[in-house]
């Protein structure tokens, strides 16, 4: 992790890492994060986990139930009818695509009637309860008695309130004689008769009895009444509308599956088959109310035209009762056979022009529907082709409505050409009905003609052939007529819907939501994701080092071009106790009375922890230049484990059998509760102010790596000062002859000023970064200050991750800043003086 190059800068090898960005953060980093905070994200799962378990079970349940239809109608889409000369389809033979079929079962108007007969905008309890939670379900071991408790005894329709607000509240109870009455707010609106309609003051509905027989005398209910306009905008939502898949290319796909979720199955089921009714009836009145029309005007004429021919023929036998003529000749008889042709064609030009006009009368409505453009002249490929782009376009135009808005250029583009094609049917129906009407006015011109040369024959024979030519041209329209009016009976009785339920709807009883196990996956894996993340944003804007790699990456960063190298690396396994003592418990290390043996820190032979201090040991033995003798630790921040790492560097100098003496310059500090009973020894500080002589200061902090030991004293206000005067100095000069190792532990820089005074009486200076610990600022100002002043600087970071096999040879160089082949020679360093 921590890689060192061949430059000799200042003695021991530098870091090779570049300087990086604060936030930038790789995998490695990520994942030591995770690792190091793992009980955060456990917790965090937990929590999660526990809180989704507690939403769920207090949830309300759905339930999903499923129909699906027949559409017959879908497999004779492909062409039009080919017809018969003379032949008329007055329903024009449209069946449909699966595309409009949906479109009709998801319109508005069908939906929200389907919601009135069904009740789905109705909530009835027996009073006093309330509708199921999941947690009661599932220990009931989902027994279907606890749902629709009300309806299963009363099924309320068509329930409608003239009231503002959402939900109107009544209540009802059950009368002798199938009555009841109801009441809302403590005042009685009426009494009912179930089966019948109830209208009381501001609402209406309809009570029937369930289906498990008449509720007892008695039975009081509540009755919750939603506004039946937002419960269709909601079911609408809710409505899914699916169509198989189709296996082969050309296949017609005949059935659509119809499925709807709600909280009472009953009230589920009740929809879905009411709207599979009303749109099966919606179909069939729309097949049938051409038929109707066609057959009601072609009704009208054989009345007409009947009455015409009985009049003729009635005057045709009076005439020849008193004439004595009673042959026609034959150019007469071929002019009123010529006449009877026209007029057969006139008649069936009429019925054109009829059509067309009808036709013209669809096209003139807002919302004409698609399948009633045949109409009339259905036999015309033109007019088919048309219809059929412009069924289309429509759909297209509803899905693009759903998506965006009006103003979106796609639905503006869409409704340009939807509007362009309604223009080109009207324009092309428009032409159509007019030329049919100069046909009809052609068959007028050459009929007139030929009653013109009519009048030409004798007068006595005028009149016969006249009243001859009218009834047997009544007589052959009549027939027509007649023809035409078998034809659109028959059309009318043929024009059946071949949709079919397929399946009706079923009460579900079991629920749709929630689904446990899914809601727990989702939990766990929400819960996870979530802290993990948590951990990982903290641990990015933590103002903190969060591992040895970040802070290896920041450190020339932070300290500028002359960065210090790096001379140990301790791991966390022992110092995060450590770190904690030297805070908690570190005056449990110190001795009890002057000069009496106190344990100091041991820590097992191939521990990495004591490697780590080995490490160390040896490199501030091959340091480069004059020898390091008095050494300086300090750290940018409280906590950082500053005090138990130059106990432990005291005892690795020591048990190398050095002659060590450990300072403690942080006089500042206060006694934690705890620590110590008793006033504080003396120490460094009596002796700096003259109260005490150096030789009763020093105690021996270990009897089996013995080191000696000058405490701090009590607390000092003036400690800078008194680090800054003679006596230090002459004390510092003192122990440098005395000892061969001389360590002071001075407070933290910059957060006091006192490790800045002593470094100018120090051979080398080591400041100690600790991982999660160290603040980046403090740090960076702590490092900058000390590679300023120019003095003998290293870095030992602690906190790092120890190996799982740690203590077999040649495992403790991972832990150094460099193997010790790999340092400069020792020149005269490592003996006492």
């Amino acid at each position: 992790m921590f890689e060192g190059n061949r430059d000799r800068i200042n003695g021991p090898t530098r870091l090779n890492a570049a300087p990086a960005r604060r936030d930038r953060l790789d995998l490695g980093e990520i994942w030591q994060i995770l690792r190091q905070r793992y009980w955060l994200i456990v917790v965090g799962m937990v929590s999660t986990l526990a809180l989704v378990l507690a939403a769920t079970l207090a949830s309300r349940m759905t339930f999903r139930t499923r129909g699906s239809l027949y559409l017959g109608e879908l497999q004779e889409r492909a062409p039009a009818r080919t017809l018969a000369p003379g032949q008329w389809d007055f329903m024009g033979g449209e069946s449909g695509d699966v595309g409009t079929e949906i479109e009709i079962l998801r319109s508005q108007d069908l939906i929200r009637r389907s919601v009135l007969e069904s009740g789905l905008n109705v909530s009835l309890l027996p009073a006093g309860a309330g509708p199921p939670r999941y947690w009661g379900w599932r220990l009931s071991r989902r027994d279907p008695e606890q749902l629709d408790s009300g309806s299963r005894q009363l099924l309320i329709s068509n329930a409608t309130t003239d009231g503002t607000e959402d939900v109107e509240h009544f209540r009802l109870r059950v009368l002798a004689g199938d009555g009841y009455e109801l009441w809302r707010a403590g005042e009685r609106l009426g009494t009912g008769t179930f089966g019948r309609d109830f209208q009381g003051e501001g609402v209406s509905l309809k009570a029937d009895v369930g289906p498990d027989g008449a509720p007892p005398v008695g039975a009081i209910y509540t009755l919750a009444v939603r506004d039946a306009a937002r419960i269709a905008d909601d079911a609408a939502r809710a409505l899914t509308i699916t169509v198989p898949k189709v296996t082969g290319p050309g296949e017609a796909i005949k059935v659509v599956a119809v499925e709807f979720a709600d909280a009472s199955p009953l009230r589920a089921a009740r929809f879905v088959d009411t709207l599979m009714r009303l749109y099966l009836e919606r179909r069939q009145s729309w097949k049938t109310e051409e038929a109707t029309h066609a057959e009601t005007f072609v009704a009208g004429q054989v009345r007409g035209m009947k009455e015409a021919l009985d009049d003729a023929e009635r005057k045709l036998a009076d005439y020849k009762k008193g004439s004595n003529v009673a042959v026609l000749s034959d150019e007469a008889k071929g002019l009123i056979e010529q006449l009877g042709k026209y007029e057969e064609q006139r008649v069936a030009a009429r019925l054109k022009v009829a059509a067309f006009g009808q036709v013209q009368d669809l096209l003139k409505q807002e919302h004409a529907p698609i399948e009633q453009y045949l109409v009339g002249e259905t036999e015309d490929p033109v007019l088919a082709g048309l219809s059929n782009s412009l069924s289309v376009a429509q759909q297209e135009l509803r899905k693009l409505e759903e998506r965006f808005t009006a103003d979106a250029p796609a639905v503006k583009e869409e409704q340009a050409q939807v509007d362009g094609q309604l223009k080109t049917i009207r324009d092309y129906v428009l032409g159509r009905s007019m030329r049919a009407q100069r046909q009809l006015d052609s068959l007028g011109e050459m009929i007139a003609q030929f009653e013109k040369k009519l009048r030409t024959v004798p007068g006595a024979e005028f009149d016969l052939a006249q009243l001859t030519r009218n009834a047997e041209v009544l007589s052959k329209m009549y027939s027509f007529l007649l023809e035409r009016q078998q034809q659109a009976a028959v059309t009318k009785a043929a024009t059946m819907s071949r949709n079919r339920i397929l399946d009706a709807a079923v009460v579900p009883y079991r629920e749709d939501s929630p689904a446990l196990g899914i809601r727990l996956m989702a939990g766990l894996l929400l819960g996870l994701l979530g802290s993990a993340g948590l951990v990982v944003v903290r641990g990015w804007s933590a103002p903190t080092f969060q591992s040895e790699s970040e802070l290896a990456r920041e450190l020339p960063q932070l300290a500028g071009e002359r960065s210090p190298p790096v001379l140990a690396l301790v791991p966390q396994s022992v110092l995060a106790g450590a770190g904690r003592l030297s805070v908690r418990a570190l005056r449990r290390l110190e001795p009890a009375a002057a000069r009496s043996p106190s344990p100091a820190p041991t820590f097992a032979p191939n521990s990495a922890f004591a490697e780590a201090f080995r490490h160390l040991r040896t490199n501030l033995y091959l340091a480069a230049g004059r020898p390091a003798r008095v050494v300086l630790i300090s750290s940018p921040s409280p906590g950082d484990g500053k005090s138990v790492c130059a106990r432990a560097l005291a005892a690795a100098l020591a048990a190398d059998g050095k002659h060590v003496v450990l300072v403690d310059a942080d006089m500042r500090r206060q006694p934690r509760d705890g620590e110590r009973g008793g006033a504080p020894e003396p120490g460094l500080g009596e002796a700096l102010a003259g109260r005490r002589q150096w030789s009763e200061v020093v105690q021996i902090a270990s009897a089996e790596t013995p080191f000696d030991l000058i405490p701090a004293g009590a607390p000092d206000a003036g400690a800078a000062e008194l680090l800054s005067g003679a006596s230090f100095v002459s004390l510092v000069a003192y122990l440098r002859k005395s000892y061969d190792f001389v360590i002071v532990d001075s407070p933290p820089f910059p957060l006091v000023v006192d490790a800045l005074v002593v470094s100018s009486y120090v051979d080398f200076v080591l400041s100690v970064l600790r991982v999660g610990n160290s603040a980046r600022d403090a740090a960076q100002a702590h490092l900058q200050r000390f590679v300023a002043m120019g003095v003998r600087h290293a870095v030992i970071v602690n906190g790092v991750r120890a190996p799982t096999a740690y203590g077999q040879y040649g495992y403790g160089a991972t832990y150094a800043a460099a193997p010790a082949d790999s340092l400069p020679a020792p020149q005269g360093v490592g003996s006492p003086a």
